[in-house]
């Protein structure tokens, strides 16, 4: 992989350098503000990585190494690329046209990766639709909450049924109502005899509580009166 347009804006003459530049296009870019938070800081990280490319061309290391710089697992940083083709250019042809085909095993069968391709490939002019992994990377992205380690048994067919109802950006506005919430995200000192409250992905994911969040019964003016961090 490597970034697209990267001698027009990363135009370094005779050094690599420690920083990268940032365009004010970015203000009017679409793509850019319907990025995920995730989205964008990987992004942000592939741009530092390019910018050691001894080429000049933008070129990115294997998915492994990339991994392992930015300290994700290989399927998480997959996940993330994915969302990323409006920046970056794949230069191998038989790695297709998704970026969840990079780095496969050698030992999965051709029936195993035509169904994940055909589960991924999204349609023109659509947005990609999320995964319950997109999910979890998503969820703990969020400052305050319990992170989630693994997205199993009730709560996997919770958040399949919700993805099933809203498999895009629905996911955004949603958790954006609990990272700006200072109850939801621990940051409302408890009255006296209580703990502190952090929100769980099960928790949130629940009809109830999940009403009540949309309804935005968890919004700052609605704590107004408690003490916060």
């Amino acid at each position: 992989m490597r970034i697209k347009n990267w001698e027009k804006y990363q135009n370094f003459k005779d050094r690599r350098p420690p920083w990268i530049k940032l365009h004010r296009d970015l203000l009017d870019d679409k793509e850019f503000h319907e990025l995920s938070g995730p989205s964008v800081k990987v992004l942000i990280f592939l741009w530092l990585l390019a910018s050691e490319d001894e080429t000049k061309q933008g070129s990115l290391p294997p998915v492994k190494k990339i991994a392992f710089r930015l300290r994700m697992t290989d399927k998480a940083l997959k996940s993330i690329v994915s969302t990323l083709d409006h920046w970056l250019i794949q230069d191998a042809p038989n790695l297709g046209t998704h970026c969840h085909q990079l780095g496969r095993s050698e030992t999965e069968t051709e029936t195993e990766t035509k169904t994940e391709t055909e589960k991924i490939t999204p349609v023109p002019g659509e947005p990609v639709p999320l995964t319950v992994d997109d999910i979890q990377i998503r969820w703990n992205a969020i400052d305050g909450i319990k992170p989630c380690k693994k997205i199993e048994g009730a709560l996997f067919n919770k958040v399949k049924k919700l993805l099933h109802a809203h498999p895009t950006e629905w996911w955004s506005d949603f958790f954006f109502e609990i990272s700006s919430s200072p109850f939801l995200t621990g940051k409302v000192l408890p009255t006296q005899g209580k703990k502190l409250f952090r929100a769980n992905l099960d928790w949130v994911t629940g009809p109830i509580n999940l009403g009540k969040i949309l309804a935005g019964n968890y919004a700052d003016e609605k704590v107004k009166g408690r003490a916060v961090w």
